[in-house]
């Protein structure tokens, strides 16, 4: 009896032992295992989800629509400037037809008979009147600038722009009327040399004075000289602004030889040759 009951816990052992070795192979990674690490799996609410897509589109969007708004800014701005590129060729165009109808010191007949024009316009009036048009350009240019003081933004840049476009119109008024006055200049520095030599072969009184006549048309010529090369050179510059500050040195040196030459004129003769 005791022999049966020992066999049978011995068996009872046995059989227990089989079944952990059994599930020992089976598993091969213990589930309680410290060196895994430990993954949590959070779940996001789909409502939650929905808003965070709708708020990513939301700035997608206003980024969008900023971008665009910039965009037709600057092609608005781009659609300004070529209308004033435009403007100004059209100003240039005008005042090169000034310059031929005028230039001959007198509109031509068909012109004055259409406005009615009695009154022979001369290259010093017209010159006169460039200068006019550019004190005017110069004073619109002053006003948007004072304006763009106190202004911001957008408003701020367009005065701006539009003083340095008035400014631009105004240097091209003064190098057309420095052009033209050039040219009168020269013509009537030409004509009182033809007349000075003429005074000079037939005076006959002290050498002393033909002398010092001689000094004077030294110096008128040596300023015209310079007028000239002056001018030249201002061909030369790229920048309206620095063409004409070299023009306006020339017009001096033009003044210059201009009042020798009444200088000597006015020796000779009681015929005073205006400048």
């Amino acid at each position: 009896m005791r022999t049966t009951m020992y066999l049978t816990a011995v068996l009872a052992i046995a059989v227990q032992v089989t079944a952990n070795g059994q599930t020992k192979t089976n598993s091969s990674i213990p589930a309680n295992n410290s060196l895994l690490p430990v993954v949590k799996h959070q779940s996001i609410p789909v409502a939650d989800h929905d808003k965070t897509l709708a708020a990513d589109e939301q700035v997608v969007t206003t980024r969008t629509e900023n971008a665009t708004q910039m965009i037709k800014a600057f092609k608005n701005r781009i659609g300004d400037i070529n209308k004033q590129i435009i403007e100004l060729e059209a100003l240039k165009s005008q005042v090169n037809e000034e310059i031929n109808d005028f230039f001959v010191q007198k509109t031509s007949v068909a012109a004055a008979d259409a406005l009615g024009i009695t009154t022979i316009i001369s290259r010093e009036e017209l010159v006169l009147g460039f200068q006019q048009q550019a004190e005017e350009l110069y004073k619109q240019s002053a006003a948007f600038r004072k304006q763009a003081v106190s202004q911001n933004g957008t408003s701020k840049k367009e005065s701006l722009s539009t003083a340095s476009l008035l400014e631009a119109q105004a240097i091209g008024k003064q190098i057309e009327a420095s052009i033209l006055s050039g040219k009168i200049s020269q013509e009537k520095f030409n004509e009182n040399n033809d007349h000075i030599a003429l005074l000079m072969r037939d005076y006959y009184g002290k050498r002393s004075k033909l002398e010092m006549a001689g000094d004077l048309v030294f110096d008128a010529n040596r300023s015209m000289r310079l007028a000239i090369e002056m001018r030249e050179e201002a061909n030369t510059y790229p920048g309206p602004a620095s063409r004409l500050g070299a023009m306006q040195n020339a017009e001096e040196k033009e003044f210059m030889a201009l009042s020798k030459q009444n200088e000597i004129l006015n020796m000779f003769s009681s015929t005073v040759c205006s400048n």
